[in-house]
């Protein structure tokens, strides 16, 4: 098996990693498949309706979550904590790439019994080779390792996959297969229905003690070292009940039809030799990436102190998972937007702060947003500008719905790609990099808050799965609120307005030196063009 690479996205040439910077950067999401399948549009809206099923094999042996956290050293870390605020969970929020990255990282290292982890995206790049050894050196120490990874851009990547698989400490499942495995195109033309679901989960859970969960995927743009373009993203690093939580949401999807072993896919069985040459790579690569600005060799008293910090920084509250099923197409059950809702709903009085990438409105939301304003919220929107995001279709999304928000009173903010404040937590990269906007998170009230993978439009309300935790603490809402109003300020955002003639207007620059624009700053006129025709075709319930 020497021909077998490291099957991660981002490794090859031909990856949706390599091929969505060749503009300028990623520009990633869950709701990615709408985008890379723009093309298919008129094919989708023909087939909408049609089945949507799993397809491959049996998914393999089923498996649990590890039932005794409380005896690791990680459960038992927390165990305290736990039992001074009975019913509540421990909840830190991590905004800086270095911390979500250490913080995996180092969880990963202090592991005993399991590392589950799921993701939609995990780029074979200097931060996701290094997780990945983090991952195989947990195994090595007797860790049961669970991989759940969507098969969105894996497409001729099985062999590394599968000898990742080898290991006898490891298995990688991958969600809603691809039946043409070295290519995608032929499922998008005769099963489009189908692989246009995606799973969108991004969660890393350690012994069942411990899990971090948000925004982030695994590559260098979510960890702040990219050269091209870094994401401004937020993650919760939780403990208590809540990881429990987490854990049965994972256990859902590793046993469901829709999850299938990479063994059961690839056409040759990999050996241990094939795993060898594979690790032989992975720290060829990662020896020869010297600039990598993160440690990743961690004392025994070092992770104990990371710990510590960690539980010095957490606020407990009253934490519950939302989380759509595997087969979220075909199920009647309410998804994360319907349980948010009937969370939510008539409660909020004051205030709705929102943090979301892409930013689609559509059905009755629009509808929504405006009534909470008529009836006193003061409702508060930061996305992506269209120079922000490569995304033309999603933004053209946005724009059908801007107009109508601006004139109920709605407050919209996009950020600029040049954003002070995110730049600043940009590593030795800062000043080559652009900044580009993945949070998911918003705030009730200054009470409750919600942070995951859900973006607010059509693919994550009903074809992706989504998975995210809602929290009543009004101390971490106040942390996050203020992360939201920075982002919002006119050093790193465009406030949108309508001007007197009713024309939109971009505000940016300092309170004593405002700059304003009567189009999409930072955006060429090629790209205003094709976004103002996008605004005009049926594709919204792909966005």
């Amino acid at each position: 098996m020497a021909s077998a690479t490291l099957a991660l996205p981002g490794m090859g040439e031909d990856t949706i990693e390599r091929q969505a910077r060749a503009r300028r950067s990623p520009r990633k999401r869950g709701a990615a498949c709408g985008r890379v399948l723009a093309a298919f549009a008129l094919l989708a809206l023909a087939s909408h309706c049609a089945s949507v099923q799993p397809v491959g094999p049996p998914h393999g042996s089923a498996s649990h979550a590890f039932a005794d956290p409380q005896t690791t050293r990680l459960g038992r870390a927390f165990a305290a904590d736990v039992k001074t605020h009975p019913g509540l969970s421990g909840l830190e929020l991590v905004t800086s790439g270095r911390d979500a990255f250490e913080g995996r990282y180092a969880f990963a290292a202090m592991a005993e019994k399991t590392i589950d982890a799921q993701y939609y995206l995990w780029t074979a790049d200097g931060s996701g080779r290094r997780l990945m050894r983090a991952l195989l050196e947990a195994a090595d120490r007797g860790v049961r390792v669970r991989l759940l990874l969507d098969d969105l851009g894996l497409e001729g990547k099985d062999a590394g996959l599968a000898a990742i698989n080898a290991h006898p400490n490891v298995e990688v499942r991958l969600f809603n297969p691809f039946a043409f495995r070295s290519g995608h195109v032929g499922d998008f033309l005769f099963d489009f229905a189908r692989v246009n679901h995606r799973m969108h989960d991004k969660a890393l859970i350690v012994d069942n003690a411990v899990a971090v969960v948000g925004g982030r995927n695994i590559s260098d743009h979510y960890f702040s070292v990219d050269g091209e373009s870094n994401f401004r993203d937020v993650d919760l690093f939780a403990a208590g009940p809540i990881v429990r939580e987490v854990s049965e949401t994972f256990d859902a999807f590793w046993n469901s039809q829709w999850s299938t072993s990479i063994k059961d896919l690839a056409d040759q069985p990999p050996d241990a030799e094939a795993l060898h040459a594979l690790r032989a790579r992975l720290d060829q690569h990662i020896a020869e990436d010297t600039k990598f600005p993160f440690p990743t060799a961690f004392t025994g008293p070092e992770l104990d102190a990371l710990t510590r910090e960690v539980r010095a920084h957490m606020v407990w509250g009253k934490a519950s998972v939302l989380a759509d099923r595997p087969d979220k197409p075909k199920t009647s059950e309410p998804g994360v937007i319907e349980a948010l809702h009937a969370k939510i709903g008539d409660t909020l009085h004051s205030e709705l702060l929102l943090e979301s990438a892409y930013f689609v409105p559509a059905g009755n939301g629009t509808k929504r947003l405006c009534g909470y304003v008529a009836r006193g919220v003061k409702v508060r929107i930061l996305t992506n500008s269209l120079a922000s995001n490569d995304e033309a279709p999603v933004y053209a999304g946005y724009v059908r719905h801007r107009d109508d928000l601006l004139r109920c009173g709605v407050e919209l903010h996009e950020l600029r790609p040049d954003a002070r404040f995110v730049r600043h937590e940009w590593t030795w990269l800062k000043s080559r990099s652009e900044a580009e906007l993945h949070t998911k998170a918003a705030v009730y009230d200054r009470r409750q808050v919600l942070i995951g993978s859900f973006n607010m439009d059509p693919r994550s309300a009903r074809l992706n799965t989504e998975l995210a935790i809602l929290v009543d603490s009004p101390p971490l809402a106040q942390k996050v609120a203020e992360f939201i109003e920075a982002g919002m300020s006119l050093s790193n955002a465009y406030r949108v307005e309508l001007n007197d003639d009713g024309d939109v207007r971009w505000v940016a620059g300092a309170p004593d030196a405002l700059l304003e624009f009567s189009s999409a700053p930072g955006a060429s006129l090629w790209r205003t063009l094709e976004t103002d025709l996008l605004s005009l075709l049926p594709i919204e319930e792909l966005l």
